[in-house]
């Protein structure tokens, strides 16, 4: 690394008195991107075997959903699949995520964690559905960040 910064120095010393500094240099204009607003949304999902739960985007927002984590406690039987689902001016995206934890005897049990990004415009439906898990609690977060609608 240090021979490469010692190279990259000198290439620049040999090529100040070469035709190449003649060049003109032109600004670009760089725009900032929206000031990010964090978001977060717990839903509970505690039914035996299936439940529900959906929220709608502020009409003058965007939301980019970034991480996605499902966590039981005193499961009984784990065999969790989730589906995120995002629906906009009438069109419908689902997304399946299947848990791969096999149910333990601890108290709290991780069912996911999955890093993504996901995008739901203004006034997008954003629904999370649990089958399979049969415990005392169920609670499914979704954290991302809200951004100004143009």
């Amino acid at each position: 690394m240090l021979l490469r910064t010692i190279a990259t120095a000198l290439l620049a010393i040999g090529l100040a008195g070469s035709p190449l500094q003649a060049q003109t240099v032109k600004a670009i204009a760089v725009h900032a991107p929206a000031e990010h607003q964090p978001f977060a949304y717990v839903a509970d999902l505690s039914s035996h075997g299936f439940a529900t739960a959906s929220f709608v985007v502020d009409s003058q927002k965007r939301l980019v959903i970034e991480e996605l984590d499902a966590y039981t406690v005193n499961p009984y039987s784990v065999g969790a699949t989730f589906v995120l689902t995002i629906v906009t001016n009438g069109v419908t995206m689902l997304h399946y995520i299947s848990s791969t934890v096999a149910p333990g005897f601890s108290t709290v049990e991780l069912l996911i964690r999955q890093q993504a990004r996901y995008y739901a415009d203004a006034g997008s439906t954003v629904g999370i559905s649990q089958f399979g898990v049969y415990s005392d609690s169920v609670k499914f977060q979704i954290s991302g960040y809200e951004v100004n609608a143009p």
